[in-house]
C-alpha cells in the first residue's frame, strides 16, 4: 500500500505554514536591526541576500536574549 498521498497532503500545509511564517516576518520589527544581523552575518563569511532569513536570525537572537535576561532576573530574585 503507498501512503505517499498522505504524506504529501501533509508538507502541502507545511510549506503554506512555513511560507505564512516568513511573509509574516517581514511585518514584524525585531528589537536588533537587520543592518546589525546582516554585519555579523557577514562577518562570519555567510552571504545572505534573502532579507527574511535576516530578520529570521534577528528573531531567534532576540528570543534567546529574552530568555538568558529572564532567566537571569529570576535568579536574581532567588536571592532578595
Amino acid at each position: 500500500m503507498n501512503n505517499n498521498s498522505s504524506s504529501d497532503a501533509g508538507t502541502g500545509d507545511n510549506d503554506s505554514a512555513l511560507s505564512d511564517f516568513l511573509a509574516s516576518l517581514m511585518d514584524y520589527t525585531p528589537t536588533i536591526p537587520d543592518e546589525l544581523v546582516e554585519h555579523y552575518v557577514a562577518k562570519s563569511g555567510l552571504q545572505c541576500p534573502d532579507a527574511r532569513l535576516i530578520r529570521l536570525v534577528a528573531v531567534a537572537t532576540q528570543k534567546f536574549i529574552a530568555e538568558i535576561t529572564t532567566d537571569a532576573l529570576q535568579y536574581v530574585s532567588n536571592f532578595l
